[in-house]
């Protein structure tokens, strides 16, 4: 879905060089003054409701499908599980961001 804008702006794009190059239209103008840029604005603004309508339908299809539709973000800890804060760092030692690690305490196990 989102070869769309892509090719859009690359076409847009193409027909702008063109007109540089090829016709020495070299005198500088506003962006705005071509009228492609301005069809391919329309279009980005069109595409991104539709793609934003489009992932809210496929969000509450995989939510019904994996079955976290009543799910929230502030629900309660499991006690069942456990964890302790670990420090993310990266080859130099830096300090990415911190996690935590959960570890499932089955007592009979």
């Amino acid at each position: 879905m989102l070869w769309w804008p892509t090719l859009a702006g690359l076409a847009v794009t193409a027909k702008q060089l063109y007109e540089y190059i090829e016709i020495g239209d070299n005198t500088y103008k506003s962006p705005n003054a071509n009228l492609w840029t301005l069809a391919y604005s329309v279009f980005l603004a069109l595409w991104a409701v539709a793609f934003l309508e489009r992932w809210k339908r496929k969000r509450v299809i995989l939510n019904f499908r994996w079955g976290t539709a009543n799910h929230r973000e502030d629900s309660e800890e499991r006690h069942a599980f456990s964890g302790e804060i670990k420090e993310y760092k990266d080859k130099e030692g830096n300090v990415l961001g911190e996690g935590r690690v959960f570890v499932h305490k089955d007592p009979c196990c």
